[in-house]
């Protein structure tokens, strides 16, 4: 980008997901290739099915141990649920970390970003 100027990008669904597409240009101004990377901005039931995994896959080995059961006798429902609430965005953020880095470097997904940059 030169001087202010502002970024311009398209919008694809690609294999299911929304895309942004950024053309990236040579100094006459001719298209010589697009980056092309994910936008997170939908929650799926795929989605909220990982956490529910991936959470349960960490806290099941820490339920077995004493002390997590004498602190589940002490604490209040509302702090229980304040902390319920209060973890949800930070998994949000770690699912979608996890697709960007993972799932992106599967062979079907790039296959579908060729794919896209070919179009």
């Amino acid at each position: 980008m030169q001087n202010g100027d502002k970024e311009k990008f398209s919008v694809k669904r690609i294999g299911g997901h929304l895309h942004k597409i950024i053309p990236i240009s040579d100094h006459t101004g001719e298209i010589i290739n697009h980056v092309i990377s994910p936008l997170m901005v939908e929650l799926r039931l795929h989605d909220i099915m990982q956490i529910i995994v991936g959470a349960a896959t960490l806290a099941i080995p820490v339920a077995f141990t004493e002390e997590v059961w004498n602190l589940g006798e002490r604490l209040p429902l509302e702090n229980v649920l304040l902390l319920s609430f209060m973890s949800f965005p930070s998994s949000m953020r770690k699912c979608n970390t996890w697709r960007k880095g993972l799932m992106a470097g599967t062979l079907g997904g790039y296959g579908k970003k060729i794919q896209a940059h070919e179009s």
